[in-house]
């Protein structure tokens, strides 16, 4: 490579190539019917960095995803006037396992009906 534009822009065409592959690699992903969100926001980071390499302007824009434009509108109640009964965030990570009771068996609603008695601002995925 000569320069980093041509770097960037070879690297951003790969990526991008990468990206839609990634459902074929995680079946969580292909499950889900979405590309990794971990390696989005990377290209969208090289991508920012070739703009800036070529003197662009940069904008707001929507991320289009293999499925087409992604909306979170309505995907969550937080806004500017919320109010957290709690001031701190847990998170963690369930693993379901078959040697137990069966992922089959787990009922995610039943997770949320737990965890919203005791907490606010739940997000829940499987």
């Amino acid at each position: 490579m000569k320069d980093f534009e041509t770097l960037f822009d070879h690297l951003s065409k790969q990526m991008q190539i990468s990206l839609q592959h990634t459902p074929e690699l995680l079946p969580v992903l292909k499950e889900a019917g979405v590309i990794d969100s971990g390696g989005a926001g990377l290209l969208t980071i090289v991508e920012g960095m070739l703009a800036q390499i070529r003197g662009e302007e940069l904008e707001d824009v929507d991320f289009k995803g293999p499925g087409g434009a992604v909306s979170i509108e309505g995907a969550t109640t937080f806004n500017e006037d919320s109010e957290f009964e709690y001031g701190y965030c847990t998170e963690f990570i369930l693993q379901l396992m078959n040697a137990k009771q069966g992922p089959e068996r787990f009922d995610l609603q039943d997770l949320i009906a737990t965890f919203e008695k005791i907490g606010d601002s739940l997000v829940a995925v499987r």
